[in-house]
């Protein structure tokens, strides 16, 4: 069996003899390799509970964490009510989203950039007694 890697994508080139077994092997490592998650760590609900998924929904979707841990909240309950299995929760959980996000029912999170003035980085102590000593004289000028 021969695997050759390009930038767009993967193909497989499958001999006579592998067997079904060897490609289903080989074929979970490339999903590995262009995924970087194993195909079975996404096939349990148990996979919902990761922290790192949380995460990751957050930063795709610009989502709060309370609003991602509801949709899989939501998501785990359909499936257990309705009996619904899927290959991939983490895919599922992420049509759930996009759909709630279409609908309107959630809103992304507005980032709003700090002003300028916000940003700069803590003053020195020598600025900061400069500040204070230029806001004392003002203040004895306009007799505040």
């Amino acid at each position: 069996m021969k695997v050759t890697k390009f930038l767009d994508g993967v193909t497989l080139e499958i001999s006579t003899e592998d067997t079904l077994a060897d490609i289903l092997r080989e074929w979970d490592r490339i999903e590995q390799m262009l995924h970087g998650v194993r195909p079975r760590e996404v096939a349990s609900l148990a996979c919902l509970l990761d922290p790192r998924l949380v995460e990751e929904m957050q930063g795709k979707y610009l989502l709060s964490r309370e609003v991602v841990l509801e949709k899989i909240e939501d998501l785990r309950g359909y499936c257990l009510a309705n009996g619904k299995r899927y290959k991939n929760y983490k895919a599922a959980l992420e049509n759930f989203i996009r759909g709630d996000l279409k609908a309107g029912k959630i809103r992304k999170e507005v980032v709003k950039p700090k002003p300028d003035w916000q940003q700069d980085p803590e003053i020195s102590d020598e600025q900061r007694a400069e500040n204070i000593r230029v806001l004392a004289e003002m203040r004895k000028k306009h007799g505040l």
